[in-house]
Formats: C-alpha cells, sequence, structure tokens
C-alpha cells in the first residue's frame, strides 16, 4: 500500500508541477517555497540540485533579490495569502513563480494574481488531475501501471490546451517577475 501523499500519483503530480517550474531556472537555483502544503515540488526540485528555502509564516526580511524563483503548493489560497506582500522583492528581475493549488468551488485565480500584484505576468500553465485518478487511489494507479502511464500521457498532451487548463483538480498557474525598469 502507497505512503499517503507518496504514491504513484502524488509523484506524478509533483514531477509535472516540478517541471513545468524547473525549466525556467538557472542550474543550482535558490527557490522560494511559500505554500501551506507539503507536496513533492521541494523534492523534485532539491534532486536537481537546486536550493529550496521553505517559508512557513510572513514573508521574513531578507535581501532584495535573493531567490531565483519560487513557487506555493496550496488547498486554500486564504491560508498563504500573508505572505504574498513583499515576494515580488525577494524575487530576481525575470523570475519565475508556480502556484500549484487545488480547485474548491469559490477559490478563483483572480485573488492569487491581485494578493501578488502587478509585479508579476501570469498565464494558466495547465491544469493536473484531469484524467489521472486522486492521491487516494495510488493503490489502484500502481496495480494498474499500464493503464495509469496511458492516462499520465493522455493527461499531458490535454491538461495544457484551453478548453481543459480551467478544468481538473488542480491548476498550474504560471507567473514571472516583470524585468524592472531601467533608469
Amino acid at each position: 500500500m502507497a505512503e499517503p501523499g507518496r504514491g504513484a500519483v502524488a509523484l506524478y503530480n509533483g514531477h509535472v508541477a516540478a517541471e513545468t517550474l524547473r525549466r525556467r531556472l538557472p542550474v543550482a537555483s535558490r527557490v522560494l517555497d511559500f505554500g501551506e502544503r507539503d507536496g513533492l515540488l521541494a523534492t523534485h526540485l532539491a534532486s536537481e540540485g537546486m536550493t529550496v528555502e521553505r517559508c512557513a509564516k510572513a514573508m521574513p526580511a531578507v535581501e532584495k533579490g535573493r531567490f531565483d524563483g519560487a513557487f506555493a503548493e496550496v488547498s486554500d489560497w486564504a491560508a498563504v495569502r500573508s505572505r504574498a506582500p513583499g515576494l515580488a522583492d525577494r524575487l530576481q528581475p525575470g523570475a519565475p513563480l508556480l502556484v500549484r493549488r487545488r480547485r474548491r468551488p469559490r477559490q478563483k485565480a483572480g485573488p492569487v494574481f491581485r494578493d501578488l500584484g502587478p509585479a508579476f505576468s501570469w498565464r494558466r500553465a495547465g491544469a493536473l488531475g484531469l484524467l489521472v485518478p486522486g492521491e487516494e487511489r495510488a493503490d489502484w494507479a500502481e496495480s494498474h501501471p499500464q493503464t495509469f502511464a496511458a492516462l499520465c500521457a493522455t493527461e499531458w498532451i490535454v491538461r495544457r490546451l484551453p478548453v481543459f487548463r480551467l478544468a481538473g483538480r488542480e491548476s498550474l498557474l504560471l507567473g514571472t517577475k516583470r524585468r524592472e525598469a531601467t533608469p
């Protein structure tokens, strides 16, 4: 039986989110985790040689531009909203920011964009859980590996299509810190 949150489905979801962010980061990056979920995204990035620092409370005072990127894995945006102010100051210009969030009936993407402010440009990077079963079904996925692989491959193809980006159990929001104007 799979360990909760560490089975095949959790590994797949963590890998997809991590690769969405990792491709945009320089080698040996410093990355800030400001989410309230302890997912596998940090584990994947650390295995690629990146330094991941977790911020579990309001943003601490750190030197400006200290991080090459940031991410948050969240169940409820309200739980991490207090960490949003000042995040842009902690990132290098052009740094990527990924928010992996569970979908909830009244949890829209607009508040995420507003709370993080105009320092970021945004796009919806895709969805998770369109075809792949939920993490509670990890035992099924592990006992049917070929079917699970086929679902993963199909979801990989369709999850970024406009009609499907707004579906699924989770969404991936990808932002980029705008480059600061030079005087």
